[in-house]
């Protein structure tokens, strides 16, 4: 046995961090598909890409972690002690409505990490997102910097005028519910 390299080692590490996604998230770099993909309007789709690309460019490493969430997502996330959120109704979230996503940055193996508030990556890839058409809750909140939205929808209004419907919404935007 001497010489041969331990490869259970590897499968184990590798299974650890599939585990470690938990409460609905997985963490592998294929995000794109899913219902926190296909809900997301084609707009938001399409600036998830412009700003990975634009990202790259600028040498930083980025990858889309999340979109759409259904309220019941939204309402664990609201209940974690962690403070993930800080919204009371689950439709108060842009990403409800399918306008909202995270991006954040990926290591060298292209698992997802999130460095420090501090770390000047975070405001460089929010004033990218910006000068894209992007609002980023990192420029206009302080904290949350792998969140943005697209401009023009506000909650208060979708939630009016689609009587707390997020789906309703999303299909009149010809997306296909998942």
């Amino acid at each position: 046995m001497r010489g041969r390299f331990p490869w259970w080692i590897v499968f184990l590490g590798i299974g650890l961090a599939l585990a470690a996604g938990g409460a609905g998230y997985v963490v592998v770099t294929a995000r794109k598909n899913g219902p926190r993909w296909n809900n997301l309007l084609p707009a938001a789709r399409a600036k998830i890409e412009e700003l990975e690309r634009a990202a790259e460019t600028q040498g930083l490493a980025v990858m889309f972690y999340d979109g759409w969430r259904s309220p019941e997502d939204q309402k664990k996330l609201m209940a974690n002690p962690a403070g993930v959120t800080k919204v009371t109704d689950p439709l108060d979230s842009h990403h409800a409505w399918g306008v909202a996503f995270d991006i954040v940055f990926k290591n060298t193996v292209g698992i997802p990490y999130w460095p420090a508030d501090n770390d000047p990556r975070w405001r460089q890839l929010a004033l990218l997102g910006r000068s894209l058409g992007l609002r980023s809750g990192g420029l206009e909140w302080g904290w949350d910097f792998p969140h943005f939205w697209l401009p023009g929808f506000e909650v208060a209004a979708l939630k009016r005028d689609f009587n707390r419907q997020p789906l309703a919404f999303l299909q009149s935007r010809g997306v296909a519910v998942a």
